[in-house]
């Protein structure tokens, strides 16, 4: 039976060089003062820390497929890869959304391609690849959907990266662009079973800035805990959400800090939150042709001889990497560090 190892990475704002040529004018003036003193020996030592800990997951093979967003490019992307490249010996390629995005991060997708192939249409033999627009305010948080092949087998996987929108302004007052984000998904995850058939393995993966018991997900999504109402419903494309039982053993890949309502004292309370998500469809919790291998799902705090985390608020929390400047004053920067969120992994095996 084989066994591939995918993984899901927030990288916290990989951005291209402050001065990057490659960057659109308009880009250039909405992130100028967010990329005060990013440079190419920053730029460096972040891909450096993030290649490090990829190269060492799957017992030091590197991931089969890593899903990545908060990443600005392709360009970027490409540096990323080759960094990894370095450091362990597989024929990684990239796909990855092209939009106009405010901010310009994008998602994307680095797959082995001894083996994955990207799938073509029959008819205009162009790559089964998609960007699926979220409408709303600005054009930004797309959902990312490649439609691979198993090459050794020649088995459809269909893989879907979401990066949705963030509670920056509020959880309430952003929610309804979340919801919209869970509808998208929705929408394409039938259209996917209807074009492909019903037995389509997928795998959704991404940060979704909601919890899986977010109405979001639940409402919107048809994110589901209930292996048996993914199996057996006729009417409804529900997803299995793989990320419960990690909740109910405290596990969270982003974690917020609030100050308590102390005049008196600078205290903090720290709140995990499971934004890192994978779920998938029928054709997987059904383990009709793959499943997801026992125990195989984790919140990577450690990955080879490097911790990701650090102790605060009484919590392992994301060791950050941060940048030298946010709104175009100093801010917090650790060159040891990695990202704001944890990274999540899973097996499947099958075919």
């Amino acid at each position: 039976m084989n066994e591939y190892f995918i993984a899901w990475w927030n990288v916290e704002n990989l951005f291209d060089v402050e001065d990057s040529a490659e960057r659109s004018p308009r880009l250039r003036e909405i992130l100028k003062e967010e990329l005060l003193g990013w440079n190419e020996e920053v730029l460096n030592n972040k891909l450096s820390q993030l290649a490090k800990a990829v190269s060492k997951m799957n017992a030091g093979n590197g991931p089969d497929i890593l899903g990545i967003c908060e990443v600005e490019d392709g360009q970027v992307i490409n540096k990323f890869v080759n960094k990894i490249k370095e450091m362990v010996p597989r024929d990684y390629k990239v796909v990855h959304e092209e939009l106009n995005d405010k901010r310009g991060i994008e998602i994307g997708f680095i797959f082995d391609a001894s083996k994955f192939e990207i799938d073509k249409d029959n008819q205009t033999g162009k790559d089964l690849v998609f960007s699926h627009h979220v409408l709303r305010e600005e054009a930004t948080r797309n959902i990312l959907q490649v439609n691979l092949k198993i090459k050794n087998s020649r088995t459809p996987l269909v893989l879907i990266g979401n990066h949705w929108p963030s509670r920056t302004n509020g959880e309430l007052e952003t929610e309804p662009y979340r919801l919209a984000a869970a509808d998208a998904l929705s929408y394409f995850h039938k259209r996917i079973l209807k074009e492909h058939g019903e037995d389509t393995p997928i795998v959704v993966m991404g940060d979704f800035n909601d919890m899986p018991f977010n109405r979001s997900l639940i409402d919107y999504a048809f994110s589901t805990p209930y292996r048996e109402q993914v199996a057996k419903s006729e009417y409804v494309p529900f997803l299995y959400n793989l990320m419960w039982p990690l909740i109910s053993q405290g596990f969270g890949t982003h974690y917020f800090a609030k100050k308590e309502p102390d005049p008196c004292n600078d205290k903090y309370t720290a709140y995990p939150n499971m934004f890192d998500q994978f779920m998938v469809s029928k054709s997987i919790a059904s383990e009709e042709i793959i499943s997801v291998k026992n125990n195989s799902i984790e919140v990577n705090k450690v990955i080879g001889e490097y911790d990701l985390f650090e102790d605060m608020f009484s919590f392992e929390v994301p060791k950050k990497f941060g940048r030298p400047t946010k709104c175009g004053r100093p801010s917090y920067m650790n060159t040891e560090g990695f990202s704001d969120h944890f990274p999540i992994s899973l097996i499947i095996q099958g075919v």
